[in-house]
């Protein structure tokens, strides 16, 4: 079973090739993309967020770990697009 904590750190290291090869596999194994999503990727951009205001990351860092979650999302945001959103009333 895929780990999402590999995928948590693939992108943080701004490893590209690895963040897309664990989201594969974790689709592979039919896990739910917005799980995917929002256990491994979104918690990955936001401790680069916490580590770029602490001055542990800077913009290079940021945007390699950017650029990793954009491959990554190229395999997932196709599924997403196939869901039905949840309906959850009219903004007015």
């Amino acid at each position: 079973m895929v780990d999402l904590r590999e995928l948590y750190d693939a992108i943080l290291e701004g490893n590209s090739a690895d963040a897309v090869t664990i989201a594969r596999q974790a689709l592979g194994e039919s896990l739910d993309p917005m799980h995917i999503v929002h256990e491994g990727m979104i918690p990955a951009m936001e401790e680069a967020g916490r580590r770029f205001e602490a001055f542990e990351f800077f913009i290079p860092e940021l945007l390699v770990a950017a650029s990793a979650m954009k491959q990554a999302m190229t395999l997932i945001r196709p599924l997403l697009a196939d869901r039905e959103g949840d309906y959850t009333g009219k903004v007015v």
